[in-house]
């Protein structure tokens, strides 16, 4: 395709094009023009200085494409004005220079053209460029796949802030040493800009990007608190706030932690799932010289007594000491249970009987104070609600937009009144001693993640699901900005003094302690070992063959001494009820290396070494030196003692298979019930262990 440097005599005469439609090109200098005539293609290069407006670029483009019905596109390089010279010479030393600035920041040939976002993609729109983050794992991330033909295919996804798009690129005939070092460019997060041309593929079955030329582009630093003195953030929900929240726990800590936060607060709807995480991304940081405390708390449903109330407030619960965080969780385990209504309710009494160690925050819009504010209660209630509360919160007014929407609240029309409750919350602290505490209720990590959360308020059908509030996690002088029309006495208080002072108060937490808490069964000990002895008896004689004795001592000394003798007389209970029911149960994955499962009836394999054993006088015959890998090969045999026909058993199984090889891996026994026997299974456990003492555990 022929290409053609264009002479440039008198380059003011270019930018006096734009004067008509007031486009300021001052500082600038024009590089080149490179017309491709066959496809009437004009590549412009400017050199700019380092804050001109790129927009400026675009309308240009516009201007220029109407004006000669030609494809623009305009690329600016910042760089010292170098005026281009004539038949296309450059000032001596300038090559070089403008060579390099050409290239991508890691290297790549710069890609020009207008950008357009992914959700504007057609199958018909033709040649595109985007920008936007590769993604990661199997399904998303590079993938390199070759043909039967050769050809080669890198495969990935890209995702900008609007919607993602699947990327091909093909290698053939002499290109296919390139696929490789293609693929190994590009990283999952990595910032690309791609060319390429849209087309529906049959394959994937949707509509994809044929990659022409790809651009790997440097991040955007993440955001930093660079504050002095920084705060500390009380009120967080992670992806643990089932269709809610979107943050990661392990990204949320780690972000504090590259703050320099000294603490931060996990607070979801009414559950502590993300404790473990947390605690153990806390741990990984503490070793790399990161230290930070985490505050373990949740955001519960406070009632009155009346259970089916109509509207449950928002309440903020931090556990301050170990005598909190067992309050805490017995507050989990019966609001769960016995005030259940739709979400896990807490009525106030309960939380005042196990307040102690606890730390309890007046919450968003939607706790009692708020509320109440909003309704326009006199002072003298406002005063009775606030008291309840070891402190008082406000949050950044534009969480609360919906308040203006809503035609539910007359009396907040804008963003003064929003910002008026905050002063009367504030005013309500200082009257009663009662610190005021500035968080986010962060829902999402960065500003740019609030489309995720849109998708999830969508999929439960809420009307403005696309006017997000803004409730991204904020640095310290974020905050400032948020709440400069306070005094700002009042606001370095809210904002860092004493969210700061309430972390101080808050002791280092282990959500689960170190160790193994087994069920404790009485007696079990001795029931193991026991009935296994007695089972291989029955099964290999009163003078057990070295080997079975061997692999039961083998097996019975660290299931006692570790502690999981309870949790195998468990699932032998319920193995055996179940069967005296009349309904078999399966027993899957690594259980069936364990001889003292197979003994005592939780499992049907049997780990021994292929063997002869006779159901009649107990005659048995090992194979140990590989002549056979499962005892059902081996033929059909007589008892040579007592002529009975001898069964065949034995799987060769380690026990370390199970157990680990120092038998310290806690029992994973999975049982499979009959879907019609489940129910009287999980009943049946109450009558093991009591009602009060056993939980039916899903999974997330």
């Amino acid at each position: 395709m022929d290409r053609y440097l264009l002479k440039i005599d008198d380059a003011k005469n270019f930018f006096r094009l734009f004067e008509d439609i007031n486009l300021n090109f001052n500082g600038c200098t024009l590089r080149e023009i490179i017309i491709t005539p066959s496809v009437n293609l004009w590549q412009i290069k400017i050199h700019t200085e380092k804050n001109f407006d790129k927009q400026i670029l675009r309308t240009a483009e516009e201007f220029l494409r109407n004006q000669y019905r030609a494809d623009v596109e305009i690329s600016s390089v910042v760089s010292a004005a170098v005026e281009f010279k004539g038949e296309g010479k450059r000032e001596k030393g300038e090559g070089k220079k403008d060579k390099d600035k050409d290239k991508g920041t890691k290297g790549n040939r710069k890609i020009s053209g207008s950008v357009m976002k992914i959700e504007n993609i057609k199958e018909d729109s033709g040649k595109v460029v985007i920008i936007g983050e590769v993604g990661e794992g199997d399904r998303n991330g590079v993938n390199l796949h070759e043909f039967k033909n050769g050809t080669i295919v890198v495969n990935f996804c890209v995702t900008d802030e609007t919607d993602g798009i699947l990327c091909k690129k093909f290698f053939k005939g002499d290109k296919r040493d390139d696929a490789k070092p293609f693929a190994d460019k590009i990283k999952a997060g990595d910032l690309v800009k791609i060319a390429g041309a849209t087309k529906y593929d049959e394959y994937s079955k949707e509509t994809i990007i044929f990659v022409n030329d790809l651009e790997v582009l440097e991040k955007e630093k993440p955001r930093e608190d660079t504050a002095e003195v920084k705060r500390v953030e009380l009120h967080v929900h992670t992806t643990m706030s089932a269709m809610d929240a979107i943050i990661p726990v392990e990204k949320l800590i780690k972000t504090a932690a590259d703050w320099n936060w000294q603490a931060v607060a996990i607070t979801d709807h009414g559950v502590i799932q993300a404790f473990p995480n947390a605690a153990q991304t806390a741990e990984k940081l503490a070793k790399q010289g990161k230290k930070i405390k985490i505050i373990y708390g949740m955001e519960g449903y406070l009632i009155g007594e009346d259970v089916k109330q109509k509207f449950a407030n928002h309440v903020i619960i931090l556990a301050k000491n170990k005598v909190g965080l067992a309050n805490l969780y017995k507050l989990i385990s019966i609001s769960q249970i016995k005030y259940m209504h739709y979400r896990p309710r807490i009525p106030k009494t309960l939380l005042s009987d196990l307040r102690e160690g606890l730390i309890i925050g007046s919450a968003c819009e939607a706790g009692e104070l708020i509320r109440a504010i909003v309704a326009g209660k006199d002072d003298a209630e406002l005063e009775e609600i606030a008291n309840f509360y070891d402190y008082l919160e406000i949050q950044p007014i534009h969480n609360n937009d919906f308040l203006i929407r809503s035609k539910e609240f007359p009396t907040i029309n804008d963003d003064e009144d929003l910002r008026n409750i905050n002063r009367k919350v504030a005013e309500l602290a200082k009257k009663f001693g009662k610190p005021l505490v500035a968080t986010t209720d962060a829902h999402f990590l960065n500003p740019d993640d609030s489309i995720c959360r849109a998708i999830l308020m969508a999929s439960k059908n809420y009307d403005d699901a696309e006017q997000q509030p803004p409730l991204y996690l904020r640095t310290t002088d974020e905050m400032f900005t948020e709440f400069d029309y306070l005094d700002k006495e009042t606001a370095y208080e809210a904002i860092v003094t004493n969210p700061n002072k309430i972390a101080d108060s808050v002791e280092f937490l282990k959500p689960i302690p170190d160790g193994l808490y087994s069920p404790q069964v009485p007696g079990a000990e001795e029931e193991i070992r026991e009935t296994s002895y007695s089972k291989a008896r029955k099964l290999y004689g009163e003078n057990l063959p070295a080997l079975v004795e061997a692999r039961l001592e083998q097996e019975l000394k660290p299931i006692i001494g570790h502690g999981f003798a309870g949790l195998y007389l468990i699932a032998q209970r319920l193995v055996k009820k179940s069967n005296d029911d009349g309904y078999l149960v399966g027993s899957r994955g690594s259980v069936g290396s364990s001889f003292v499962a197979t003994l005592i009836g939780i499992t049907e394999v049997n780990p021994l070494p292929p063997h002869y054993r006779c159901p009649k006088c107990q005659y048995s015959k090992f194979f140990t030196q590989g002549e056979v890998g499962c005892g059902y090969d081996l033929e059909n045999k007589n008892c040579p003692v007592c002529g009975h026909p001898l069964i065949k058993d034995g799987h060769d199984i380690p026990f370390a298979v199970f157990l680990g090889f120092d038998g310290d891996k806690v029992p994973d026994i999975d049982l499979n019930f009959s879907s019609e026997y489940q129910a009287t299974a999980h009943k049946y456990t109450e009558v093991l262990f009591g009602k009060h003492n056993v939980y039916r555990a899903g999974t997330i």
